[in-house]
């Protein structure tokens, strides 16, 4: 049995969409109001600069980045001009850009550089090296990508991700499955994110409980795609919503992209044997991939999802560290494999970055980073 976005009863989608609001109520109007007034007296540069902040860490996480339209489908995702402009902002008021590796070693021996930051993708989709990764090397920042590596290794759309988008795409339009019974679905309107994700699980669900092959998937997305008038051959031209190829994660900048542990199939098994199983699926595929890269030591949690169970795993694996979408900033006194990330999204607004970026945030929400179960 595993812990995935259909245990929770949405997908992980929806998982990460209530982890972000959270950062919003942590913030209210009023605090908001505050932090922009803040930063308005040059406060936000003081804190950024303090001895309270060089003692912590901003772990900055990313998804993907749009080749077309998926940061209006997606909260998940970014526009590239998004991207540019916080990697710009960083470095033209003085962050000092981390490796994950370096800067967690750093925060173990209390010798971080003045306002750090580190910045993490998850997943491992194409978008990364067609949009993100030129925006990083032309800045000369480093990045650390988690790769789940089954669709990496098969190819073609990742099946939930593509499911949810072309519904999305073909909103208002019906479709037919003999998954979902002999009636007529329509496909929910854009805005109608928890109806469209239920409808996406439920077609998983079916499919999982069908022991549909990927192939099988494949030929399920095509059909649904055709009904609601969407281009699917189109999207898979333009390797919207797939993950790199096993040489293109080869070609990923050897020194600035550092890749790591998100386990095989984007799913945290509940059973330890079979979490063990999905850390060494994954850290052999990518070792396969990136022939003498550094060592695979660091892990993402799948869809955000975590508990104090794992770390036996963890431990006998060799990790030094695992991540969370639980929004705060690394300390020496954060739990290793429980440390917050700060989840930036299209909808994050220039103000709620920089008030997280220099720190003044997490004084303000006072929001301890330890981790949940």
């Amino acid at each position: 049995m595993s812990t995935s976005g259909a245990d929770k009863g949405r997908d992980g989608y929806l998982n990460y969409r209530v982890q972000n609001g959270a950062v919003h109520r942590l913030l209210s109007r009023a605090r908001l109001r505050a932090l922009v007034a803040a930063d308005g007296m040059g406060v936000t540069r003081r804190v950024a600069r303090s001895e309270w902040r060089r003692r912590r860490h901003l772990i900055l996480c990313y998804h993907g980045v749009s080749i077309d339209d998926e940061h209006r489908w997606s909260p998940l995702y970014v526009s590239q001009a998004l991207l540019i402009r916080r990697v710009e902002w960083l470095l033209q008021n003085g962050y000092s850009i981390l490796s994950l590796a370096d800067a967690l070693e750093r925060v173990r021996h209390g010798d971080l550089p003045p306002a750090s930051v580190s910045i993490t993708f998850d997943d491992g989709a194409y978008d990364f090296a067609a949009k993100a990764e030129p925006v990083l090397v032309d800045a000369g920042v480093p990045a650390t990508l988690y790769l789940t590596t089954h669709y990496v290794e098969r190819g073609g759309p990742v099946f939930d991700t593509m499911m949810s988008y072309l519904l999305w795409k073909g909103a208002g339009r019906p479709f037919r499955s003999r998954l979902l019974g002999e009636g007529t679905i329509t496909a929910p309107a854009p805005d109608m994110v928890a109806a469209r994700e239920d409808i996406a699980l439920e077609l998983k669900t079916a499919a999982g409980r069908a022991g549909m092959s990927t192939a099988e998937k494949h030929g399920l997305l095509e059909d649904v795609a055709r009904q609601l008038c969407v281009d699917f051959e189109g999207l898979c031209e333009r390797r919207i919503l797939h993950l790199l190829a096993p040489a293109e994660v080869a070609a990923l900048h050897p020194t600035l992209i550092d890749v790591q542990l998100h386990t095989h199939r984007h799913q945290t098994p509940k059973d330890l044997v079979a979490l063990r199983a999905e850390l060494e699926d994954n850290r052999a595929a990518i070792a396969r991939m990136r022939a003498g890269a550094r060592s695979l030591v660091h892990f993402c949690y799948p869809s955000g999802w975590h508990g104090h169970w794992m770390i036996p795993v963890f431990e006998e694996a060799g990790l030094v560290s695992a991540t969370t979408c639980q929004p705060g900033l690394v300390s020496r006194e954060s739990p290793r494999f429980f440390l917050p990330r700060f989840l930036d999204c299209e909808d994050v607004s220039d103000g709620v970055f920089s008030a997280w970026a220099s720190g003044i945030a997490a004084l303000s929400a006072q929001r301890p980073t330890g981790a949940s179960t």
